[in-house]
């Protein structure tokens, strides 16, 4: 009876671990697309050509970016 509920333990924190291991890869996924996103911003804020209404609109454009 013990060393089933040990098996028992031991299966139910498998598979704990895999769903904070499959949380863990969705939010580094998200951390990357964010961190792409702010380079891209910044790309865009130094860019010397570009009015402040159309840095504006390149920013805001970046919204539509997956994350």
């Amino acid at each position: 009876l013990i060393s089933g509920s040990l098996v028992a333990d031991d299966a139910d924190l498998a598979f704990h671990m895999f769903e904070v291991s499959t949380i863990y890869a969705g939010m580094n996924r998200q951390l990357t697309q964010l961190e792409q996103r702010l380079k891209k911003i910044k790309a865009i804020l130094k860019e010397p050509n570009r009015s402040a209404a159309e840095k504006a609109a390149a920013i805001a454009g970046t919204a539509n970016l997956p994350l």
